[in-house]
């Protein structure tokens, strides 16, 4: 039985406004960088220091649809609206207007419906106040 989980990371571009992948994440002496594909070739990787991105961890679960739960994202569980963070010391569902779940205890029963970056208006919508990073 396998128990580890797969560590992966995306990242949020703060000049081009995309969410990519994350391929390698480098620490310099006060520089954190990353690298991540911008075509299909397999050698063809673009690298970003750390004042250019919003890195955000893959939390190892997935929603009802199957699809990755990362951090940032926005996430509907029993009608409600919550964004998953990562909070003392693991990954939970923070609704904005105040109160916290741990992820674990309801990824089987959440869906993913966007993320801050690329979907504020999720949030907007309802009166919620957006994280800012």
């Amino acid at each position: 039985m396998n128990n580890r989980r797969e560590i992966k990371f995306r990242a949020w571009l703060k000049p081009t406004k995309e969410m990519v992948e994350v391929r390698d994440i480098s620490f310099y002496t006060h520089q954190t960088f990353i690298s991540y594909k911008v075509c299909k070739d397999e050698s063809c990787y673009k690298v970003e220091k750390e004042s250019n991105f919003i890195l955000m961890q893959y939390t190892g679960l997935k929603d009802i649809n199957n699809k990755e739960i990362y951090e940032s994202d926005i996430i509907t569980y029993c009608d409600k609206l919550y964004v998953v963070d990562y909070i003392f010391s693991g990954f939970y569902l923070h609704n904005p207007k105040g109160g916290f779940i741990e992820l674990a205890e309801c990824d089987w029963c959440c869906e993913v419906i966007g993320n801050i970056y690329e979907n504020p208006e999720l949030l907007r919508a309802t009166n919620e106040v957006i994280r800012t990073n």
